[in-house]
């Protein structure tokens, strides 16, 4: 998205960018969208901050907005992000299948990289419904019953972020415990008040997935292989 007509935010999945979005409307930061976003350009052009959080990828806004503006986005820990991910799915899941996300909630981290390795493999086939779909019935009895929703969410934010930033070297991240530096520099670009407000949704739910070796050794050959990137932190 377009900020302020100064520069372009890279949302990247599970990196404060719903918190980022609503405080740039919280700050009275003019917003543009992609084309294709015609709704949420609309709410936008209220002050109404959109229901619909789009993400898109680095090439896409480049395509629409064109090369002069710098792009910004925010950096997590990739274990971090993708935990936080799970999480997301485990939430949105229990919307309509509560027993379901139940069960995904006491799926523990060896079961996970199991079942993901088994019938995903590695992170392109996150496109393949019928390797998704089969993941989850690896883990749930009779799988998730299918909706598109699911698995878009699904497959958008368990992704490796490399789907977002296309390994694009002129990227400035902020990392995310460092939302100060991220407010000194909206304020100092824009000449507006801008406070950083993170919100959690995820903090709350709960997982038997944890952060560990197995975990670690997975996301690095199966999510995010043995990737060396040069990102630019400020």
């Amino acid at each position: 998205m377009l900020v302020e007509n100064k520069f372009l935010f890279l949302k990247i999945p599970r990196t404060a960018t719903v918190a980022f979005e609503r405080s740039c409307f919280l700050a009275g930061l003019s917003i543009n969208y992609p084309g294709d976003n015609i709704l949420a350009q609309r709410q936008a052009d209220r002050g109404i901050e959109p229901r619909r959080h789009a993400h898109q990828t680095i090439s896409k806004l480049r395509e629409h907005f064109g090369n002069n503006y710098p792009v910004i986005a925010i950096d997590s820990d990739p274990l971090e992000r993708f935990l936080s991910a799970w999480k997301y799915v485990i939430k949105f899941t229990s919307e309509k299948h509560p027993e379901v996300s139940k069960v995904l909630s006491q799926v523990d981290t060896n079961n996970f990289i199991d079942a993901w390795q088994s019938e995903i493999g590695y992170n392109f086939n996150l496109q393949d419904i019928d390797k998704c779909s089969n993941f989850f019935k690896k883990l749930v009895k009779g799988g998730i019953p299918y909706n598109k929703n699911t698995y878009m969410i699904f497959t958008s934010v368990m992704t490796s972020p490399i789907r977002w930033h296309e390994n694009d070297s002129s990227i400035l991240y902020f990392k995310m415990k460092e939302n100060k530096i991220l407010e000194e520099y909206v304020r100092g670009v824009t000449g507006k008040p801008f406070e950083f407000i993170i919100t959690n949704h995820t903090k709350t739910i709960d997982t038997n997935l944890s952060i560990n070796s197995a975990l670690e050794d997975f996301y690095y050959t199966s999510v995010e292989p043995s990737f060396k990137n040069n990102k630019t932190l400020i």
